[in-house]
């Protein structure tokens, strides 16, 4: 394996390392505000193929209660604002591999909804397992918090196209029966 080669991977490899940490440093600050909410569990669904996809719906149990919600392409306000779970400031890790230099990553700040929040969260861990899920025949799943145990966990489904070959030979026929 090439140094470049080799450099590039153990970059790749911090990166992911960095996310996850401030992935994990996000949740810490929101598993608190979701159980004074009430709230026992999180759902954020996934969709994609052909080069595209994003996270779609947004399912959240209150109490016995399960509300749905679409999650806009756009900043708010959102449908789950009477929630009124109030604003997070969270850095997150925005980079990509540039040839020739390395892995080249922004520190950005930003000040988000809860959900929002919790969306960024998926998006890294989908990121992280799955990169590229969205691409060719793509996948689906879903992302989901259990308050109460205070677990998080990814359900993914890869979607692709088998294909299998038979090749079939027959004798030549000369004309005997």
């Amino acid at each position: 394996m090439s140094d470049e080669v080799s450099n590039m991977l153990k970059q790749w490899k911090e990166q992911s390392e960095r996310r996850a940490k401030s992935s994990r440093a996000l949740l810490e600050e929101i598993w608190p505000r979701l159980a004074s909410a009430n709230i026992k569990e999180i759902q954020v669904k996934y969709y994609g193929s052909g080069d595209s996809g994003g996270f779609e719906d947004l399912s959240i149990k209150i109490g016995e209660e399960t509300r749905n919600h679409s999650i806009p392409w756009t900043k708010g306000p959102y449908e789950w604002d009477d929630l009124n779970l109030g604003k997070i400031v969270t850095k997150r890790f925005s980079g990509a591999y540039h040839v020739g230099i390395g892995f080249k990553d922004e520190v950005v700040e930003e000040e988000l909804d809860l959900m929002s929040a919790i969306v960024s969260v998926a998006e890294a861990a989908l990121e992280m397992h799955h990169g590229g899920w969205e691409n060719n025949d793509g996948g689906q799943g879903y992302f989901e918090l259990d308050v109460e145990a205070r677990t998080a966990s990814l359900h993914h489904t890869e979607f692709y196209t088998e294909t299998r070959d038979f090749t079939h030979n027959f004798p030549i026929f000369d004309g005997e029966e």
